[in-house]
């Protein structure tokens, strides 16, 4: 039997990370035959498409320099340029500084309502929806916060809590909002007015680039039991590996569902709820028609929740002459899809925005399904959460990463996960 004193599974952001800041010896396991978890591009037909955005936001977070000797002029930072459509109308995103081109009655409606919101005694909320009424007012929430969150989710915005949303979400001040009302286009709020993309070759340069000072990943092994009386791990090959301590960044539920010796987890294992993401990806012959990178899409009657063009973030992902669009629908993961009826509500939208008609060739075509995609943060998750990472912990594992820590979080937060998770163990 092969040991180990730190093993790692998953070769994403998260645990490529921590192999990297580990004083001690490792292995690194990774199913995939590559590294990157969902930080990934597909090469087709000269385009280049990632695994949905991926964006890199480094604020505040001393990875800079880091990142800038990784991929030394390999790295553009680029400004966003994000959008809502809805009531047949284009918006500058935000939403809430920005809903001047809507109906008079609307304006009145979210300014009238974000004042007395402002106004009213803040209580902490008990849920998203408690959050976005008591933040932004009826209007704001009632036209954007409501519909979109849910069609992103799956789920009634009073089934979600609100302890995720402070960093995710701009919260202007008053003056902006008026400005914006008044036809004054706020710009530059939130946590990604600019970002870093890669100059060329898509995100997955950024884990390649991680991957390459580690020595001995093993592709292709995949973990499929966990004993955590033993501390031993089985591949599906059979292999058994003892560690000392375990590094997770695979979904948690995963995690959970493949430990032995550890009672009864079932109702944690099925308590924890994520959406699915259906991605169609299209490259299209002609130059993209509208400047956004991507738009938000609220309304019901589109399939989408947000639609974007790839090309307009960097040239280099398209051919000459072209442009990648990308298209994202949520849905539970219970939930059958008929891929062609997808496929036809996709195009529909698009067509809806302008981006499609009988004239415009599509060159080439990709369907991504990324399962989970978003960590569904419901009053289980608040409550359990805790209990299930110390429970880990006592056993040796530090789970960790967007869907390890089973959370709404970025690239930052996932590599800085796995630096500060190394330098814990190395003081072990």
């Amino acid at each position: 039997m092969e040991r180990t004193e730190v093993l790692i599974i998953g070769a994403g952001l998260a645990g490529l990370c921590t192999a990297r800041g580990l004083g001690k010896p490792f292995t690194l396991l990774e199913k995939e035959d590559s590294p990157g978890g969902l930080v990934r591009s597909v090469h087709s037909g000269g385009s280049v498409y990632d695994y949905t955005g991926h964006l890199l936001h480094l604020k505040d977070s001393g990875l800079e320099g880091f990142i800038e000797e990784l991929l030394p002029g390999r790295m553009a930072e680029v400004a966003r340029v994000a959008g809502i459509h809805t009531m047949g109308r284009f918006l500058p995103y935000p939403f809430q500084a920005n809903f001047h081109p809507l109906p008079r009655e609307v304006v009145k409606e979210c300014l009238l309502g974000y004042i007395r919101a402002r106004e009213a005694e803040r209580r902490e909320p008990d849920s998203f929806a408690e959050w976005a009424l008591g933040t932004f007012g009826e209007g704001i929430c009632r036209h954007f916060m409501r519909p979109y969150n849910e069609k992103i989710f799956c789920t009634p915005l009073e089934e979600l809590t609100a302890d995720w949303v402070d960093w995710s979400v701009p919260r202007p001040p008053l003056e902006t909002v008026v400005d914006g009302a008044l036809g004054t286009s706020a710009e530059g709020l939130g946590y990604n007015p600019s970002f870093l993309y890669p100059k060329q070759g898509g995100i997955e340069i950024l884990p390649r680039a991680l991957a390459e000072g580690i020595e001995g990943i093993r592709y292709g092994t995949e973990v499929v039991e966990v004993d955590v009386g033993e501390r031993v791990a089985t591949t599906a090959s059979g292999e058994r590996i003892a560690y000392g301590a375990l590094v997770n960044t695979t979904p948690l539920p995963r995690l959970l569902a493949m430990i032995e010796g550890g009672g009864d987890l079932s109702g944690w294992i099925s308590g924890l709820r994520w959406v699915d993401v259906f991605n169609l990806n299209l490259t299209l012959e002609r130059e993209a028609p509208w400047p956004w990178q991507w738009l938000y899409l609220p309304e019901p009657d589109f399939r989408c929740y947000r639609i974007g063009v790839g090309s307009n973030i960097s040239p280099a992902l398209a051919p000459p002459g072209c442009c990648t669009v990308y298209a994202e629908f949520s849905h539970p993961p219970q939930e059958e899809i008929d891929e062609q009826r997808a496929r036809e509500e996709v195009l529909a939208d698009m067509r809806r925005l302008g981006l499609l008609d009988e004239g415009t060739a599509v060159r080439d075509e990709v369907l991504l399904r990324i399962s989970p995609a978003y960590v569904v943060h419901d009053r289980f998750r608040l409550d359990n959460l805790d209990s299930i990472h110390e429970w880990l912990r006592e056993r040796g594992i530090h789970s960790i990463g967007r869907y390890g820590r089973w959370e709404y979080s970025g690239m930052k937060t996932a590599m800085l996960q796995g630096f500060e998770t190394a330098k814990l163990l190395n003081t072990n």
